[in-house]
């Protein structure tokens, strides 16, 4: 048996330990940044929110016509809704709610929430670097 110190990364997401003050922090900024990647979101601005309170999604917004519908098709939306639910499993659980609007309209999804969908993903570009708590000393102790 070989002892390897603490873990530093663990599929993909960073740890941190705060032994001092019993505290332990997550963060994916790696993976947040290949998702940016995929659905070409590396040079687009950052939002500070991920869900606009204007923004009223509906089924009012589904496609109209044959053409909207097959230019939507094309645009990997439900590729997306999957890759920002990881992130919510993993470590992102402030996009929880936003997450949960969009993946309403996975089957039939509209311009306006690929739009939504695309300012989620900005929201996470700029907030690559934020560190999520895991645990603190009186909910795991036995973790730390």
């Amino acid at each position: 048996m070989k002892d390897l110190k603490n873990a530093e990364r663990i599929l993909g997401i960073r740890i941190r330990w705060d032994r001092q003050k019993k505290v332990l922090f997550v963060y994916q900024g790696k993976y947040i940044e290949k998702v940016s990647g995929r659905f070409h979101m590396t040079d687009a601005k950052t939002s500070s929110v991920p869900l606009q309170l204007q923004e009223n999604l509906s089924k009012a917004y589904h496609p109209k016509d044959k053409e909207e519908t097959e230019k939507m098709q094309a645009i990997p939306y439900a590729s997306a809704c999957g890759s920002l639910m990881y992130a919510i499993i993993s470590t992102r659980t402030d996009i929880e709610y936003a997450v949960v609007v969009v993946s309403i309209f996975v089957t039939q999804p509209g311009q306006t929430h690929w739009a939504v969908v695309t300012s989620i993903l900005t929201y996470l570009k700029g907030t690559k670097g934020k560190m999520h708590l895991l645990a603190r000393e009186l909910e795991f102790s036995w973790l730390l």
